[in-house]
């Protein structure tokens, strides 16, 4: 019923594309409720994939996932202390598990937490957080695709917003500044 009333919802916002649009809301919201509880419980995203797989080796399957997840505090939603319903939850998994096998690998569960960045100007990576001290490993072109390795934190030295990415295109890893100080965006 409640994935009903998502979709109609959604309907003048994405026509046909809704249960794909509706599928990506619920997995964002199931997405966060893991990260809470990995956060929680300071689990690596190694471990936090164990966890939910329980004793299948082969990846994590549809009915793990669902329990998994109704059983989360993290899920319930803080106004009305409701959590997705199995429905939802089945909708989500469907979204990860893009080809169909019924499981979830290691590597489409990782690339929920996974953040990516396109830099929009151009911006030197340094080898440290701390920009002062930093070395630059090389200068970010506008257009190139980064991976986040880590949260986005504040150096409360530079008041830059920083955060430790992979570079797509060469791999390079390093630390760079989102946004500068009066606003422009990296």
């Amino acid at each position: 019923e409640k994935m009903a009333k998502a979709v109609a919802v959604a309907e003048p916002l994405v026509g046909d594309e809704k249960e794909d649009f509706v599928a990506a809301s619920l997995l964002a919201r199931a997405t966060e409720a893991l990260r809470a509880h990995r956060a929680k419980q300071s689990k690596s995203l190694d471990a936090l994939f164990e966890e939910i797989q329980g004793s299948e080796r082969d990846g994590i399957s549809e009915a793990n996932f669902v329990a998994f997840l109704k059983g989360l505090p993290e899920a319930k939603s803080p106004q009305d202390s409701s959590g997705l319903d199995e429905a939802q939850l089945k909708a989500a998994f469907k979204r990860i598990d893009s080809v169909g096998g019924g499981r979830v690998t290691a590597a489409q569960f990782s690339d929920l937490f996974t953040c990516k960045y396109c830099c929009v100007s151009p911006i030197a990576m340094t080898d440290t957080f701390d920009i002062t001290v930093g070395k630059v490993i090389r200068k970010l072109e506008a257009g190139e695709v980064l991976e986040g390795l880590e949260p986005p934190a504040k150096d409360d030295g530079s008041g830059l917003v920083r955060a430790k990415v992979r570079a797509v295109r060469d791999g390079a890893l390093g630390y760079v500044a989102l946004a500068g100080n009066q606003g422009t965006l990296y």
